[in-house]
Order: C-alpha cells, then sequence, then structure tokens
C-alpha cells in the first residue's frame, strides 16, 4: 500500500509539473505597423491612431485566442494581450487581421517559451533586427542595460530594452548567460525625468482622448439642442508636460463630468500605464486628476 502511494504522488507531482511548463509556452504575433490595423481595446470600442501608434513598432501581441467572436455575435477576431491590456483584432474573411497588408512586418511565432522578466546586461550582447533575427544587427547591448524579455522562439529571445534606446530586437538564447536576471513584474526605479519620447506619446494620447470628447458632444448637443459643456484633460503646467520636469498632471475639465466619463476614464489611463513600461515612472488617479511621476 505504501508502494502504491509513493508512485501515486510520483505520477501527480509529474502531472503537476507537466502542467507546470506547458502553461509557460504562447503563440505571439510582431507586427510592424500597429497602428495601420483595426484594433478594438477590451471594452470593444475602435482604438485611436495615436493610441495604436503609442504601441510602438514590431510590438509583440501574444495570442489568447486565435479566433473569437465579438459581442455583436458576428465579427470574429484575434484576441491578445500587449503590455498588460487585451486587446481584439477583427479577422477578414481570410482569417487575417483586417488591414494586415498595410502593417509592415506582420509575423506568428508558435509554441514559444513564455519568459516574461527583466535583466541587466553584464557585457556586450548583439541586438538584432525584429524582422531579421540572426542576419541584421540592430545596435550593441553595454553593460548596465535593462531588458524586458518577453518570449524564446527556437534560439532566439525576443526583448525591449528599457531606457534608451527603447526598441523590440532579438538576441541569441546563448547571450542570455550575459544577463542577470531581476524580480517579476518589471521592477522600475524611480528616474528623475520621463524621456521625451514617452512623453510626447503620453501628450498625444491625451489629445486623442479629447478630441474623442468633442466629437461625441458636439454630437450630443446637435440631437438635444442643449450646450452641454465638453470634458477635456487640461494640463496643471503646460511647461511641464511638454519638458521634462518633475511629473505631469492632468486635470479635468470641467471637473463634475469625470461621473460622466466612467467608462472611457478607465481605458484611458490603462492605456497611458502601458505607455509608462520600462520608464520608472508611474500614473496614479483620483477624481479627475491624473497625475505622472517617478516611481514603480
Amino acid at each position: 500500500m505504501k508502494h502504491r502511494s509513493v508512485h501515486s504522488l510520483t505520477f501527480v507531482f509529474i502531472f503537476l509539473l507537466t502542467g507546470l511548463v506547458s502553461a509557460q509556452r504562447a503563440d505571439f504575433v510582431i507586427i510592424e505597423h500597429p497602428e495601420q490595423l483595426v484594433i478594438y481595446d477590451r471594452f470593444q470600442q475602435r482604438m485611436t491612431r495615436d493610441a495604436k501608434a503609442g504601441l510602438g513598432t514590431f510590438v509583440p501581441i501574444r495570442i489568447l485566442q486565435r479566433k473569437t467572436v465579438l459581442g455583436d455575435q458576428i465579427t470574429e477576431a484575434l484576441k491578445g494581450r500587449v503590455n498588460g491590456r487585451t486587446v481584439f483584432l477583427p479577422l477578414n474573411e481570410q482569417g487575417e487581421p483586417v488591414n494586415e497588408e498595410q502593417a509592415g512586418v506582420v509575423k506568428y511565432y508558435r509554441n514559444c517559451a513564455l519568459i516574461d522578466d527583466t535583466a541587466r546586461v553584464q557585457g556586450k550582447i548583439t541586438l538584432y533586427h525584429p524582422a531579421a533575427p540572426g542576419r541584421r544587427i540592430l545596435s550593441r547591448l553595454q553593460t548596465g542595460q535593462k531588458v524586458w524579455r518577453i518570449f524564446k522562439s527556437r534560439n532566439y529571445v525576443y526583448l525591449r530594452t528599457l531606457g534608451r534606446p527603447d526598441v523590440y530586437g532579438w538576441i541569441s538564447a546563448w547571450q542570455q548567460a550575459r544577463l542577470l536576471k531581476e524580480t517579476r513584474p518589471i521592477p522600475l526605479k524611480p528616474v528623475a525625468s520621463l524621456d521625451q519620447t514617452t512623453r510626447e506619446r503620453i501628450l498625444r494620447r491625451i489629445a486623442a482622448a479629447n478630441r474623442s470628447y468633442q466629437a461625441v458632444f458636439e454630437h450630443l448637443n446637435r440631437l438635444t439642442g442643449k450646450m452641454e459643456p465638453t470634458p477635456r484633460w487640461v494640463p496643471e503646467n503646460p511647461v511641464s508636460a511638454a519638458q521634462n520636469e518633475s511629473q505631469m498632471v492632468f486635470v479635468l475639465q470641467p471637473p463634475e463630468l469625470a461621473r460622466q466619463l466612467t467608462r472611457s476614464t478607465p481605458i484611458l489611463i490603462q492605456d497611458l500605464r502601458g505607455l509608462l513600461i520600462g520608464s520608472g515612472w508611474k500614473l496614479i488617479y483620483s477624481n479627475g486628476i491624473i497625475k505622472i511621476k517617478p516611481g514603480s
């Protein structure tokens, strides 16, 4: 009886271990120009071009479902996850993302080893172009550079450099010996200033939200004949919003309209937090005020 129990426990252990290992596999699609695609957010609302451009170039989307049906019970879409948020890519009749032919390089990677951690470079590492692993050199990573390792496919690891430069690319798997693993999820040390590229992306996303509010409220005012005020995110200090000051603060005007934006504001906050990944800055939202400042 005891002998059988040992075998049973061994079988259970192996089964659980196998499950844990298999759970670390995932499919990805890398898209050169995501702004050219039709992409819906987790609420199945169409993302603006600025919001899509904020994802960056050669962005990796983890495929959660290769084909699902949206809430209209008609549209088929790929369900994925990028920068911590759920997205949907509507599919055409051929089963490809709508406008895929306009998105540049679009490549699928099956059964990849999911890594999703951060590390620091210890010695020089060759970073290859996202479209040409092992063939086209993008740059040389130097000691101290922080990277976010995303997944491994065959003999290469796809990662994103954190800080300057902030780009995606491949490294040879054997070069991971020159990476010192850090903790997960991504640990970020506060930095004194926010890089200009991220700052500009934030300003573009805020501007896109304001344009959306203006279009919606103008339409509603025409329908109702009323003159309801249009909500707008206004920088508390226009100078600090455009330059590398200690923080960025945006205030909703008029503030009483915050209750009418309970659905759109969380989407905006999620998008902005996605833009801050790897920056060492954090976002705090409360009662119609967005604060972006150093911290993690």
